[in-house]
């Protein structure tokens, strides 16, 4: 069909320009701007001006990706935005290019405080910057999120904000996060663990180079000394006159004076001039020294010399020269042998001289059944002691048992018989007769009318 129409047609109406596209007609319409009568029509030379008075909300803006039969080949001007001075819009220029496609958009980001910022060149300042903020979105469980590959995802975050990154390639994952003194299981814990490579021998790397740390067969990390020699000898192995190892830490002391004042304190081990380690023997338990077989002498040395004061613990074959006992010991406890100032070990009569008694019959003899003190008291834990007694019954007719007692008619400790005119006997009593401690010896007979004469001797001792 032809273009324009024709207004009513039978009667010669006006003409309406028409564009015939297809048998269907679209009217044509002339875009003019300006006052009547001098108007102009739209061109790439006289574009179609906005003016905006007040704040322009321009709202929801969606690109034109686009236009198609719309405008003519080339470049076309749309039109101008034009703001008032002091308001947030910057005047620019929206044209089409050939294909369709909008250009001429302002590249920098316009901020609320009017100030156009071209993106990456402005310094931050906590609390006064401004910008445009990236959003993410919160996903606790780490599973798929889109569809297939190629697929556009918002960036994930954790419910602390932290975004999400997942290790792909160059390095290990799937250890756990276990906190200071937690429990361990073996095959059931994970962790992320260091790697090495087992080696039977040390190995060579060259100074500077990077290396992987090296393991025994038996998965242990090889630790060097600063030589590089592997720390540790192999048991029942011949010994190397090139081995090495780490030396203990000693220090001479030819006086082995202390050197921590505090019991538990951290020592170092101590050695003589010639570098041997000084040991010390416990007091306190039975010590085994074993001597060297061959011909030279080993000789045994104690704390004390001959007339030198008793110091110590005396290792010594010698006794203790005393004028009276010592102070007696403990039940169980060492003691030294007891000698006279002379040396003379005391062997009989069972005691220091000093220590011995001896008890004289009276004038007349004993002519009743009294008892008579022969040895008073010896003194607190001091017991009296009776070695040997003899006994005369000097009555012509009347014969007597004769007692000696422990106190004051007290226990018997012996009983013998006296026969009239002349008759007695005479004793030596191994063990002694012992008496108790503070506590006097008595001698009495058994019938009155008797003349016996008794003799006592003995010695008191603390035990």
């Amino acid at each position: 069909m032809a273009d324009n129409t024709t207004l009513n047609l039978g009667v010669g109406g006006d003409v309406v320009a028409t564009d015939d596209i297809g048998g269907i007609k679209h009217q044509q319409v002339k875009v003019e701007w300006g006052i009547d009568g001098t108007a102009t029509p739209v061109s790439a030379a006289n574009p179609m001006p906005v003016v905006q008075t007040g704040t322009l909300n321009v709202g929801t803006v969606t690109a034109v990706t686009a236009i198609t039969n719309a405008l003519p080949a080339g470049a076309a001007v749309i039109g101008q935005v034009t703001a008032n001075a002091g308001t947030n819009l910057n005047t620019s220029t929206l044209a089409l290019e050939s294909g369709g496609n909008v250009a001429g958009i302002r590249t920098s980001v316009e901020l609320i405080d009017d100030a156009v910022a071209t993106l990456g060149t402005t310094t931050y300042t906590e609390a006064t910057t401004k910008g445009i903020v990236i959003g993410g979105v919160r996903r606790d469980a780490n599973t798929t999120l889109v569809n297939t590959t190629n697929e556009v995802a918002p960036i994930q975050l954790s419910a602390l904000g932290a975004v999400k990154v997942a290790i792909t390639e160059g390095a290990g994952s799937g250890g756990t996060a276990l906190a200071d003194a937690a429990a361990f299981t073996r095959a059931t814990t994970s962790i992320t663990p260091i790697g090495g490579v087992v080696e039977t021998s040390a190995p060579t790397v060259t100074n500077g180079n990077a290396s992987v740390i090296s393991l025994t067969p038996g998965g242990a990390v090889r630790v060097a000394v600063a030589s590089g020699a592997v720390l540790g000898v192999v048991e029942d192995a011949a010994a190397s006159g090139t081995a090495e190892g780490i030396l203990s830490v000693v220090v001479r002391d030819d006086a082995l004076a202390t050197l921590t004042p505090v019991d538990g304190d951290y020592t170092s081990q101590r050695v003589n001039a010639r570098g041997a380690t000084w040991v010390a023997l416990d007091s306190t338990a039975a010590q085994t020294v074993t001597l060297a077989a061959g011909t030279a002498t080993n000789e045994v040395v104690g704390d004390a010399a001959h007339d030198a004061a008793i110091a110590g613990n005396p290792v010594r074959v010698a006794g203790r020269g005393m004028s009276a006992d010592y102070t007696a010991v403990a039940t169980g406890d060492t003691t030294d042998i007891l000698t006279s100032l002379l040396g003379k070990i005391v062997v009989q009569p069972y005691a220091l001289p000093g220590a011995t008694w001896s008890s004289a019959a009276a004038s007349g003899g004993i002519v009743n059944t009294t008892g008579v003190t022969a040895k008073a008291a010896a003194g607190a834990s001091i017991r009296n002691y009776v070695t040997h007694a003899q006994v005369i019954n000097g009555h012509a007719t009347v014969s007597t048992d004769v007692q000696i007692r422990d106190g004051a008619a007290g226990t018997v400790l012996h009983r013998g018989f006296a026969q009239a005119a002349g008759g007695g006997f005479t004793c030596k009593f191994d063990p002694p007769l012992r008496g108790t401690a503070n506590t006097l010896i008595e001698i009495a007979c058994g019938t009155t009318g008797s003349a016996v004469y008794i003799n006592l001797q003995g010695f008191a001792a603390a035990e």
